[in-house]
């Protein structure tokens, strides 16, 4: 038997002795990439979804559930599935709120808005949201349960380590290439139009249009970008009154 021959025979010895092990693993993963991805999308198609700006929600949506996973990896399996959990049902209950700012007032708002929400006319949600976002919660129990049945292997240093490194790897590569193909600024941060005839890809750092931002950058990030806005606000309004 010669070395390929023995390599062979212990990769396939392990799938034999891993496959259940294994097979949780992928479908887990299956399951939270699609759980999260979904209500993002049909959110997104409400608005339109650009043909030149169609990678860069993609890849910013994929670097935020990277960040997740990695950070699922390190945590213990109780932990694990209440994370999950949460990030589920908050990103649905923003995918709700913001079809209904996009119904009622026809365009989307900041997260610090979220509570005037009450106040419009129109309370009606699209209804291929409200099938996404029933898909979505399907996925997130059936993803619950493959977790606590998967066996829980404590990592070591290492291991850590290489998840850690590994994360911030993709989370840098899809963030990094996302921002790279919505091209250089063109609004600035002053929120100044440096050339009205450009198309203006990057106004996720001038935070003029939400709905646009949305469209450009994905639930996740647009959510992230307006969460820093609100605090940044409101560390500079506890300086005025101070």
């Amino acid at each position: 038997m010669t070395k390929l021959d023995k390599r062979l025979h212990t990769f396939y010895i392990y799938l034999k002795d891993h496959y259940r092990s294994i097979s949780y693993s992928l479908l887990i993963l299956v399951g939270i990439v699609f759980s999260l991805l979904l209500p993002d999308i049909i959110l997104r198609s409400k608005i339109g979804i650009e043909i030149n700006s169609l990678l860069s929600p993609l890849l910013f949506t994929l670097s935020w559930i990277f960040l997740l996973i990695g950070i699922m990896i390190l945590l213990k399996k109780r932990t694990r599935m209440i994370l999950y959990g949460v990030v589920v049902v908050l990103t649905n209950i923003t995918v709700i709120l913001q079809d209904l700012f996009l119904n009622g007032q026809g365009k989307m708002s900041q997260v610090e808005d979220f509570l005037t929400v009450f106040s419009l006319k129109e309370f009606t949600v699209h209804t291929d949201v409200v099938i996404a976002i029933f898909i979505s919660l399907i996925l997130m129990i059936i993803t619950i349960w493959l977790l606590k049945k998967q066996e829980e292997y404590p990592l070591d240093h290492y291991q850590k380590i290489y998840v850690i490194l590994t994360t911030i790897i993709l989370v840098g590569f899809c963030k990094g290439s996302a921002t790279t193909l919505l091209g250089p600024e063109m609004i600035s941060k002053t929120n100044k139009v440096v050339d009205p005839n450009l198309y203006e890809k990057n106004t996720y750092l001038a935070r003029q249009d939400i709905t646009k931002m949305m469209n450009i950058s994905g639930v996740y990030e647009e959510t992230y970008q307006s969460i820093c806005e609100w605090l940044r606000k409101e560390y500079e309004k506890r300086n005025l009154e101070e």
